[in-house]
């Protein structure tokens, strides 16, 4: 196998810090109606970016703006990821429109939306093509939220759920608040008192510790990243090259077991422990839990169906649709799935002609971007992500119901995060258009199912997790 890419994304990481935070008094040269906090952000003690979040009184509401950039390695790769997020809201932060920008070395993402009636309409702003997100309720930028929780007034103990818009995902996801108490905490070499919060957004846990005018001070969360209040001087401070983690090598899972050729492996079972199991549905297709204590899976490698299964699948039409990574419906990704495809009707002959183009055209390249298939397929190139997000537009244009899939994948000792697929003839077969298996592997551990924003539900085992391997075949 050539080694995956981590599966959380540069992009994911933009998502766990952009917890409650709440803006300073207005730095100097900043309007009186503007305010402006600097931030460091380290991984493991190491820093690796900085972020800085401006907040300006309209008349009639808010304007949110922060800028980031951050820097890492990725099989052996130097990653620099830069955003831009900008969020309007009413008097009460209640979202209005946003825009959000992601580039990286040469790929770039951006899109824009607006709230209309019970709807956020999202536009791709290159290729044009919007979506709709069902709204049930208010939705916060993520950038307003630590005001949210201020005027809220919170009572300590108590739970608060907020519906929140981050661009990192392209999705609304609730975030958890729930007020600790009191606490200090050392800024710049001094104590400041501070309010201390819990929030979980995406099943992972952060704390984060507010001043008293609501300043965001230090935030943490369970994988070991952080922000740091910061001057200006501080957060701008350059990362060295050499000094640049490797989230493949932090994020990996060790395993005591050698696993001899691995793609070919049919049957696994392991023992999982540090995963809470009223979050993950951890049995599914090809996936059984065969005890509880201790949590013990076997995963196993289908066969595909016997008889021909006629195109279009009529089946799951839910994994037909297309979405912002997953543009199906575009006139380049319907035509590139028309001359891979041809004239076949079998749908399991054409989920094979589509993995193997996938996997043999596009370079295998460490990428940090939001991944979408119409990108993927300008660019030829990218990681697990991207192999993923390309072969789930084609199958979907192609009439094959096919979705995302996140979890660990066995590779020379370890487990790694890793993204593949799923395709719907007749019943659920992985697939690995990154690795070129159809069906995939038996050493594929399936944690959940998605788009980015179910995908960023991963985050809650990282660091986490611990696996052992107790049989193979």
């Amino acid at each position: 196998m050539n080694r995956p890419k981590l599966l959380l994304p540069l992009a994911l990481l933009v998502l766990v810090c952009g917890q409650p935070k709440a803006a300073r008094p207005a730095a100097e040269g900043v309007g009186s109606d503007s305010l402006q906090t600097w931030y460091s952000f380290y991984l493991a003690g190491q820093k690796i970016g900085y972020a800085v979040y401006r907040t300006e009184k309209l008349a009639h509401g808010y304007r949110f703006e922060d800028l980031s950039r951050m820097n890492v390695g990725m099989m052996g790769t130097a990653q620099t990821l830069r955003t831009r997020s900008v969020a309007t809201t009413d008097a009460n932060l209640v979202l209005k429109s946003f825009e959000f920008s992601l580039t990286s070395q040469d790929r770039s993402f951006s899109a824009q939306g607006r709230v209309r009636d019970k709807e956020l309409l999202v536009t791709d702003k290159k290729t044009g093509r919007q979506r709709s997100i069902p709204l049930s309720g208010p939705v916060y930028p993520i950038a307003a939220l630590g005001m949210v929780v201020i005027r809220a007034n919170q009572e300590p103990g108590k739970s608060y759920v907020y519906n929140t818009f981050d661009g990192a995902v392209m999705d609304v996801l609730p975030a958890e608040v729930t007020l600790v108490g009191t606490e200090s905490v050392s800024i710049e070499g001094r104590m400041v008192p501070a309010l201390k919060l819990r929030t979980r957004r995406a099943k992972l846990n952060s704390t984060t510790w507010l001043a008293s005018d609501g300043t965001s001070l230090i935030e943490e969360t369970d994988i070991g990243l952080k922000a740091v209040r910061a001057t200006e001087e501080m957060a701008l401070a350059g990362e060295t090259e050499s000094a640049r983690l490797d989230i493949l090598a932090l994020f990996r899972v060790k395993v005591d077991t050698v696993i001899p050729e691995p793609d070919k492996i049919k049957r696994l079972v392991i023992a999982v422990s540090g995963v809470d199991t009223a979050d993950f549905k951890l049995a599914g297709p090809n996936q059984q839990v065969l005890e509880t204590n201790p949590l013990t899976l076997e995963i196993t490698t289908p066969r595909l169906p016997d008889q021909p299964v006629n195109l279009p699948v009529k089946a799951e039409p839910d994994f037909l649709k297309p979405s912002v990574s997953v543009q199906s419906d575009d006139p380049m990704v319907t035509a590139k799935a028309r001359a891979i495809v041809g004239s076949v009707q079998d749908g399991r002959t054409a989920a094979r002609l589509l993995m193997e183009w996938v996997f043999r055209t596009l370079d295998k390249e460490a990428t940090a971007s939001f991944p979408t298939a119409r990108d993927v397929l300008e660019h030829m190139k990218g990681d697990c992500n991207e192999h993923a997000a390309l072969f789930t537009a084609l199958a979907r244009a192609s009439g094959i119901p096919t979705r995302v899939v996140a979890g660990l994948v066995y590779l020379e000792g370890a487990f790694y995060y890793h993204a593949w697929n799923e395709v719907f003839l007749d019943r659920w077969i992985p697939v690995d258009a990154t690795f070129g298996q159809f069906p995939a592997s038996a050493v594929h551990f399936r944690i959940v199912e998605g788009d980015i924003a179910r995908q960023a539900e991963v985050l809650g085992v990282v660091m986490k997790i611990g696996l052992k391997v107790v049989s193979f075949e």
